[in-house]
This record gives structure tokens, C-alpha cells and sequence, in this order.
């Protein structure tokens, strides 16, 4: 097959003398993407053009920061070897669920501050972020990175003489999964439209009175589903992963129970509250 024995250069271009990476080029476009769509949804919700930018700004910023320094925490030794190697991005290096939980600490200090509601706002990001994640991980494949175990599978990839599971690959194939599962029910649940919505209400009086009757959904459910599909999926993919196991899993499947766990506290705590 084409896309197995296919073996990508990860330079997409030179000029004056400076590389220019697939990999960054897919991480600008899944950020620049996600952005226009965010700033599609709120603004359909008559949200503030301030506040669209500045609340994604924080969270780009906290989410880029906490992508690189849970990588180099997952990379510790290699990293204290190479401390220079901490500002180099050409390899790639990056650990999404760190960026996640990051963002999520940051927006949720924003929204406090602001006085916004954090849970019903979260909503907001969880179709850019699947969309993101679609668009960036191809930057992975580029960098022929984010690869499994061998495998004789017709779909493996070749790396360094031998065919492995591409995990970029599954996660892609997740990710649209799951943003056709969201998107869904975000339509749904946020249609401006009132006669077209979930509730089928005809006034705002009636919507509003009528939508309180589900506060899952209008309290982060959809981050939620998003959130907790991804990470399900995220941790499966990585019984495939080469890396050494501590007691038959890898160092990110403990992250990844860590962020369910502690998530799925804090959200029905949430909505226990709002009952």
C-alpha cells in the first residue's frame, strides 16, 4: 500500500536557509481552525468578540505550555540530558492530555474571575478541540511519530525497516467519531433557532424553563461526552504503544485514569449542585 511503504520528509519547505516543518505547519492549522470555529459557535450565542479571543487565547497559551511540559515530564531522563532539546519542536513533543488538563485549570480561573459560566462555556470547546486533534495528528505521521508495535496488518506503517500500528491513524479515525457524536448532539442542544432545537419550544420563556430540565447537557455535557470518549478510546490505543509498562500500562494510561477519575468527580459534583 501507498500509505505504508509511502515514507514522508518532514521538511515542507526551506526559506532563507530556515526549515520549515509539517509538523508546525498542521499544529498552526489545527490552532487556526479551532479558533474559527469556536469563534463561529459563540458568536451565533451573541458572545462578546473580546471575550471569544481572550478566552481562547488563555486557553491556546495554558494548552501549548501544558502540552510541552507533560511531554517533558513523560521524557524526564532524555531531557536532563539534552536540557536544550526542551525548545526544540522539529521532533515534535508534545502530550495533548497535559495541554487538556492545563487549559481546563486556566479557563475554569478565567471564567471565576469573569464570572461566566465555566461549565456551560466548556461546551464551546469541544468541537474545536476533535477538530484540532484531526488536523494536528497528521503532523505526527509527518514526523513518523506516534507509531505502535509491529504488525502485519495491511494498514501498517514503515518505520525504520519494519511495519507498525499507525496510532495516529486510530486516533484520527476516534476523533471523527466522536466529533460526529458531539456535533450532534451540540446541535441539538444549542440551536438558535428555538422551533428547531431539542425541546421543540416555540418562546425563550418556555426554552429556558423547559432546558433546565436537562442540565447535563447545558453543563458541560458535551465536553463531557467528548472528554471522557477521548480519553476512553486514548487509553486502549495505547496498549499498542512500545513504551515500558509499569504493571501492564504505560505511564500516560495512569494519566489518563487520573483525568477520569478526577473529571467525572468534579462534573457530577456540577450537576448534582445545579439540581
Amino acid at each position: 500500500m501507498f500509505f505504508s511503504d509511502f515514507q514522508p520528509n518532514r521538511i515542507m519547505f526551506n526559506i532563507f536557509n530556515i526549515n520549515i516543518y509539517w509538523y508546525g505547519f498542521f499544529i498552526f492549522l489545527a490552532s487556526l481552525v479551532a479558533f474559527l470555529i469556536y469563534y463561529f459557535l459563540l458568536k451565533k450565542r451573541k458572545k462578546d468578540s473580546s471575550f471569544i479571543a481572550n478566552s481562547f487565547l488563555i486557553v491556546f497559551i495554558s494548552g501549548f505550555l501544558g502540552t510541552r511540559l507533560g511531554y517533558i515530564f513523560l521524557n524526564l531522563n532524555y531531557y536532563f540530558n539534552n536540557p536544550l532539546e526542551i525548545f526544540s519542536f522539529s521532533y515534535g513533543g508534545m502530550a495533548i492530555l497535559f495541554g487538556i488538563t492545563l487549559s481546563f485549570i486556566t479557563y475554569y480561573l478565567f471564567c471565576l474571575k469573569n464570572k461566566y459560566d465555566f461549565w456551560n462555556l466548556l461546551n464551546f470547546f469541544a468541537i474545536p478541540l476533535c477538530v484540532a486533534q484531526i488536523i494536528g495528528r497528521w503532523g505526527n505521521y509527518f514526523n513518523m511519530e506516534l507509531y505502535g508495535v509491529e504488525t502485519k496488518l495491511p494498514w501498517g506503517i514503515l518505520i525504520e525497516g519494519s511495519y507498525h500500528h499507525p496510532l495516529f491513524l486510530y486516533e484520527i479515525l476516534a476523533n471523527i467519531f466522536i466529533l460526529i457524536l458531539i456535533s450532534f448532539f451540540y446541535k441539538k442542544t444549542n440551536e438558535p433557532d428555538l422551533k428547531k432545537g431539542f425541546y421543540k419550544i416555540t418562546n425563550v420563556k418556555d426554552f429556558k424553563k423547559s432546558i433546565k430540565k436537562y442540565p447535563f447537557f447545558i453543563n458541560g455535557g458535551i465536553f463531557f461526552i467528548y472528554l471522557n470518549l477521548y480519553l476512553f478510546f486514548r487509553f486502549f490505543i495505547e496498549f499498542l504503544k512500545p513504551d515500558y509498562k509499569y504493571f501492564n500500562l504505560t505511564s500516560l494510561q495512569y494519566v489518563i485514569l487520573i483525568m477520569m477519575i478526577v473529571f467525572n468527580l468534579l462534573f457530577f459534583k456540577h450537576i448534582k449542585n445545579e439540581k
